[in-house]
């Protein structure tokens, strides 16, 4: 389906969601598009459902602050793992199978997760919260792996919008699940959180039956023949791949920083639990409601305007918050903690959303097809390279690190890291520059159509080279 290009700016959610509408998409179109969007709420929730409750059951359990947090960190650590074996093995399995079976697994998983307190004090006890969270976040990966391949497949001109939807819901859910789930437990104890997102999450299996076609009538594949080169190790050796990888590890790692190290900058100003909360809310808010802004942005073809800005906003938010020690700043204030929260919130949206087109983009101009095996490469990379971030930035910048030398020079760190892949991203481009010069070059700063694109002759257009990718 040929989605038009519209000229017009949605500054929100629902703009994005009434730009889609209005091309008249089709019920079961409109079924998947919430499917998917209401389950990129459900895995976001999983990952912060637990934080009002789970560490004071684990502690009673026998668990230290470290396992805690390594229990916490796991499922990222499997989602890094998993998401690329997945999309490797997905186009075999079928997209609607991988989905499918993905939903099962994670909706099961999480209301056993609600029994785990059964287990005995101890070593039982952490056993199985490891085996239960692994395999739930194995299910993870499956579905949000055959998520993005159908967005791809289902809306292949509107893959930024529809994603930037998704990222939407994914922000609310980080937003909303510590109270979601402190509500739940507060009403029915430890049972409850679990055993009602697991069973909504079940639920959408069904959905999914019904509402994913067979890969056979719809995500038709063209497999790379027997004994040719990997796909993945093919994709990796392309330059503005790595690149782009490095982007979304870096931006993802910046905003999973706070987690561990914003509750403690805050203790100073003699906040009530519910006015830190209200804090934390910055970030996570003023990413899901710009997402879709940056989505459109994107698909109208300036995914590199936005990370510049992504990048130059993470920069003076992660000084400001520090505050880094080359201001000479010696007193945090609240009001700029939460400025710097909301531009923190703002830049990462800006970097996350316009990857996974360029990604898909930088694919197809070096010859893979435009296939359901593309969009699981793909894909699986963008979650693997995601969950790796999210992983790192917790137990790097914000354990190793601030326990070496302090917030102010870990927050500097953080706003580093992303000045250093951005810098990376340009000299990528310069390097295109020179190395193509004289020959014609594809641009990666606005993105063309791909059914309409000769690759073997493509001039240089306004915004920018991508010769080598």
């Amino acid at each position: 389906m040929r989605i038009r290009r519209r000229t017009e700016n949605s500054l929100s959610l629902v703009n994005s969601v009434i730009e889609l509408r209005q091309e008249k998409l089709n019920r079961r179109q409109i079924i998947i598009i919430t499917s998917l969007s209401f389950m990129a709420f459900c895995a976001s929730t999983c990952f912060s459902l637990l934080a009002p409750f789970f560490p004071y059951e684990a502690k009673q359990k026998g668990a230290s602050d470290t396992v805690i947090g390594l229990l916490f960190g796991c499922l990222e650590l499997v989602i890094v793992v998993a998401s690329p074996l997945i999309g490797k093995i997905q186009s075999k399995i079928g997209i609607k199978f991988t989905y499918i079976s993905g939903l099962f697994i994670t909706g099961s998983c999480i209301i056993m997760f609600g029994f785990v307190s059964l287990a005995d004090y101890g070593l039982q006890f952490i056993v199985v919260c490891f085996v239960v969270r692994s395999v739930e976040a194995v299910g993870i990966a499956a579905y949000l792996t055959a998520s993005f391949a159908i967005i791809a497949a289902e809306f292949p001109t509107k893959v930024s919008v529809v994603f930037g939807i998704m990222e939407t819901c994914n922000g609310v859910g980080l937003t909303v699940g510590p109270t979601i789930g402190g509500a739940l437990y507060e009403a029915g104890g430890f049972k409850l959180p679990f055993i009602v997102l697991g069973g909504v999450t079940i639920l959408f299996v069904g959905i999914g039956i019904i509402t994913i076609e067979d890969d056979a009538t719809r995500y038709s594949d063209s497999l790379m023949p027997s004994g040719s080169e990997s796909g993945m190790s093919r994709l990796l050796r392309i330059p503005i791949v790595l690149v782009v990888v490095v982007i979304i590890a870096t931006a993802s790692s910046a905003l999973a920083f706070l987690n561990p190290t914003l509750s403690p900058l805050l203790e100073g100003f003699d906040l009530s639990p519910t006015l830190i909360g209200l804090v934390f809310l910055a970030p996570s808010g003023t990413y899901a409601l710009a997402s879709p802004l940056v989505g459109l942005v994107t698909d109208r073809g300036y995914p590199r305007v936005c990370i510049v800005i992504g990048s130059v906003f993470a920069v003076l938010a992660f000084s400001l918050l520090g505050p880094t020690p080359f201001l000479n700043i010696n007193q945090h204030k609240l009001l700029i903690i939460v400025i710097s929260l909301t531009m923190v919130g703002l830049s990462v949206s800006a970097l996350l959303i316009p990857t996974f087109s360029m990604l898909l983009t930088a694919a197809k101009r070096r010859g893979f097809p435009d296939t359901a095996n593309t969009f699981s490469l793909i894909s699986g990379l963008f979650n693997s390279a995601f969950s790796l971030g999210a992983f790192g930035g917790p137990i790097l910048m914000g354990g190793y690190i601030y326990e070496l030398v302090g917030f102010p020079w870990a927050s500097t760190a953080v706003g580093g890291s992303v000045l250093f892949a951005m810098l990376l991203l340009a000299t990528h481009d310069v390097a295109a520059r020179l190395c193509c010069r004289g020959k014609t070059i594809v641009t990666g700063y606005k993105i063309a159509n791909h059914s309409n694109v000769n690759y073997d002759s493509i001039s240089e257009s306004r915004d920018g080279p991508t010769g080598i990718i």
